[in-house]
């Protein structure tokens, strides 16, 4: 087998590569004699001065490891997905390693820890999913007693997930997939309202027993389940840092990619009573609901699973402190570096290791020998076993921890959980100042309390309150904990608020009560809905694109006049898929006597662009189902109107139409460089914004909110990046390809080669993305063809993108991703 050794040195990420490239390794399969490849090869890519060993390679016929955890006496335990537990004796310099299939009734793993003289496992199959301890009674060394300490409802990769030791050493943490429910848990740190929150969707519904993914304490004995937090989608593992804070690395639907309520791969710090706002289909919450805790970070395309911290790594001091992320579909190992924020906080993630492929499933820290161990596996592909070493220069010596500068603000958030968990006499009093607290954290803390306090000890409080912020937060705890029977009261203490005020975050917030009201407390009376369109129809449409969102969505729901003809302005001046489909959600139940016979021409030739664009797994599904909806409200006769609209084919797609401009230039980085260096006249903000479309920016960069995933965020570009190297980017991608976004070549066994990114494995078949454009868009290759995968040299992004732009386009266009998309800035008025 051809085998192909990558020498070079990538320089511009940071990396280097560890040893040669071996194409994948093939077995023999159980099953009706076909391939499999065994998903693991030899060409890892590493920070400088890190190393990684392959100690063990598991036959794919004896299962596929998905789990890790360490025991008394230094060794590892593993686990395979659909089948039982292994025990490996690492090895002494120059001797073998030692792995042995542990003989105990127990299979299904997802979750491992030693503790308390025991094993814990968590089991995801079918009726035997549960919170398991395993024992040995007897000192042989072998586990004799397998106890069931807790059913759990749920199984396959949604299910329970991973446990862990928590901080002071008395009790575990457990997490798991929002295919779980809730485990009967005795106690809750934070309120159990949840509900549907859906003024315009036509998804799920969400479950009572089933908040979204969930993280439950409970004792060695499992005798009390305390629920922590909920509101996940499926996050596989949790860790606490120095501080005793828990954090999780959490998914969103693969399927909702390039829909406008996907949310990028996430770092989540998991608090006290946290709720992370994940529900069905459309109705799962945006980031900026400030009832949702939000993420500290986010990474993008990804497939979360195991997790550890770097304490006690014989690592660099920067990585002791690091949290390390496994990224299954797309074979990385990332780190992030935590910066305390006020009460929470922030993060930088760096890619730390890369495999092409390289399904990482579970990782772990060794406290013997200071190194990481991370198994490969899962979903039937066969496992190893990697070892991550530091043989650098830099200084290993462990670092002392040190008290950091927000402590005071994480002590005030600690001290407000304290009155979680159930009523206290003096809670409202001890809470209600920090209602309106400037730090987000802070203010999700103070409202869980409160919501947890009986209604009738704050209601009145709540509405005389004076105080803008504090108020906004007591009225949404107000129509989370409350019905019909206070719907009127909070509406005319909202509209009482004064717009033009309020900072743009609080408008946001003053939105969401109003959302909350509408979707939680029941109909509207006709009073109720004429008084609040008057209050709300007039900001409608706003330049800050959550304003723009809530307030179209509501204003539908209210049925205001002319939303019609505001909206189809709003979706023509768009240029994303994102955006165009979220207002044409907004419109789809609008009565057909509200649509003149031309606007609704108008609407519906916009579903043709937005088809035309391609988009994600799941967007032809939701465009279809969004359309279809708007369909039903049609009579016979306006359907018949509008047949050669709803049946007309589609446009060019957009990429398409791009190629086909007439050609300008072929620009040149020093020559753009000269004209940015020396311009000093105005630049032009919209022809900026619509160059940044008709260049296809929108369709894998997200810039300020709303765009594509598959390229980096473009947001903070003006403060990373001079002006040379934003130029280097958009004419010479290849130059610089960030790691979490390069690409393979898959050479074929037929002579084919195959170019693009892995965003999925299976048991026989590799998923590749080649078109960046149409994230729906795959190849799939069986491993039994495949003669080879290398690291591509050449971006996703296209090269070229902007030689059929004039001078003045492109300026503008460097100007619009300066701004970060504010029209005020002093570049449009120097």
């Amino acid at each position: 087998m051809l085998v192909r050794c990558i020498l070079f040195t990538l320089v511009a990420a940071g990396w280097t590569t560890v040893s040669c490239f071996a194409a994948p390794q093939y077995l023999p399969s159980s099953e009706e004699g076909g391939d499999r490849a065994t998903m693991v090869d030899e060409s890892l890519y590493l920070l400088p001065g890190f190393e990684a060993d392959v100690l063990y390679r598991h036959p794919l016929e004896e299962g596929s490891w998905v789990s890790l955890a360490v025991d008394n006496k230094g060794r590892l335990i593993t686990s395979n997905q659909y089948g039982g537990l292994y025990r490996i004796t690492l090895p002494a310099e120059g001797s073998a390693i030692d792995v042995a299939s542990l003989d105990v009734n127990i299979g299904g793993v997802q979750g491992l820890l030693y503790a308390f003289d025991s094993l814990y496992a968590v089991v995801n199959q079918g009726d035997a999913s549960g919170l398991y301890r395993l024992r040995d009674t007897n000192g042989d060394d072998a586990y004799d007693e397998v106890e069931r300490l807790r059913v759990f409802e749920g199984e396959d990769e949604h299910g329970p997930h991973g446990v862990i030791l928590s901080p002071d050493g008395e009790g575990l943490y457990i997490i798991a997939g929002n295919g779980t429910a809730l485990p009967e848990p005795e106690r809750s740190a934070g309120p159990r309202n949840w509900a549907d929150d859906g003024l315009l969707s036509y998804g799920g519904r969400i479950r009572a027993d089933r908040p979204g993914g969930w993280v439950c304490k409970t004792d060695p004995n499992g005798e009390t389940f305390e629920l922590i937090a909920s509101g996940f989608r499926n996050a596989y593992d949790i860790a606490f840092n120095v501080d005793g804070e828990l954090f999780t690395y959490d998914s969103d639907a693969e399927s909702d990619m390039s829909l406008p309520w996907y949310r990028p791969t996430r770092v989540n710090h998991v608090t006290s009573g946290a709720e992370f706002g994940w529900r069905d289909s459309d109705r799962k919450w945006p980031d900026y609901y400030f009832d949702s805790l939000g993420s500290v970070y986010d990474v993008g395309p990804a497939s979360p699973t195991g997790l550890t911290f770097g304490y006690g790594a014989r690592f660099p001091a920067k990585y002791q402190r690091a949290l390390f992320m496994c990224d299954w579909s797309y074979g990385k190992i990332y780190v992030a570096h935590l910066t305390p924020q006020g009460a929470s906080y922030t993060a930088e993630v760096e890619p730390f290791l890369s495999g092409t492929p390289l399904p990482a499933a579970d990782i772990v820290l060794h406290p013997d020998d200071g190194a990481l161990y991370f198994v490969a596996g899962g979903r039937g592909t066969s496992s190893a076993l990697y070892r991550v070493r530091y043989t650098g220069e830099e200084s290993t010596a462990q670092v002392s921890y040190t008290v950091n500068e927000f402590a005071s603000e994480r002590d005030e958030r600690h001290r407000l959980e304290r009155y979680h968990w159930a009523p206290n006499p003096g809670a409202v009093d001890a809470v209600w100042s920090s209602l309106g607290s400037e730090d987000r954290a802070i203010r999700f803390a103070a409202r869980v309390a409160l919501e947890l306090q009986p209604l009738e000890q704050w209601l009145e409080r709540a509405f005389d309150e004076t105080d803008t912020r504090t108020a906004i937060a007591a009225l949404a705890a107000v129509a989370r904990s409350s019905g019909q029977e206070h719907q009127e009261r909070i509406l005319n203490k909202l509209m009482r608020i004064e717009w033009e005020p309020l900072a743009t975050g609080d408008r946001v917030d003053l939105l969401r009560v109003f959302f909350l009201a509408f979707s939680r407390t029941g109909p509207l009376s006709e009073e109720s809905r004429a008084a609040t369109t008057q209050y709300l129809d007039p900001l409608f449409p706003a330049s800050d694109w959550r304003i723009i969102r809530e307030l179209c969505q509501m204003l539908a729901h209210l049925d205001a006049p002319n939303i019609i003809s505001r909206t189809l302005v709003a979706i023509h001046k768009e240029h994303t898929q994102e955006e165009k489909l979220y207002f044409l959600r907004c419109l789809s139940t609008l009565p057909e006597y509200r649509w003149s016979l031309e606007k609704h021409r108008e609407y519906f030739a916009e579903f043709s662009t937005i088809f035309a664009m391609g988009g994600g797994k799941g967007s032809l599904y939701s465009i279809n189902r969004i359309r279809n909806a708007a369909l039903g409200h049609l009579s016979d006769e306006r359907t018949e109107a509008l047949d050669e609209i709803i049946n007309a084919p589609l446009p060019p797609d957009p990429y398409t139409a791009l190629q086909a401009r007439d050609h300008v230039k072929d620009w040149t980085v020093d020559e753009l460089l000269s004209l940015l260096n020396t311009q000093s006249t105005p630049r032009n903000f919209e022809q900026g914004k619509r160059i940044y479309g008709e260049a296809l920016c929108s369709m894998c960069h997200r810039f300020a909110g709303p765009g594509g995933i598959t390229g980096p965020d473009l947001t903070g570009v003006a403060a990373r990046y001079d002006n040379r190297s934003i130029l280097e980017s958009l004419l010479t991608p290849d130059k610089v390809i960030p790691d979490q976004y390069n690409t393979v070549a898959v050479y074929m066994k037929d002579g084919q080669v195959h170019t693009g990114r892995i965003t999925d494995i299976e048991d026989q078949e590799l998923w590749l993305l080649t078109d960046l454009f149409s994230t729906a868009v795959m190849e799939i290759i069986r491993f039994s063809q495949i003669e080879e995968i290398t690291t591509s040299p050449v971006s996703t992004m296209p090269t070229g993108l902007l030689n059929s732009f004039t001078q003045e386009e492109i300026l503008d266009l460097i100007a619009f991703l300066k701004s970060q998309g504010n029209p005020n800035h002093g570049i449009f008025s120097r």
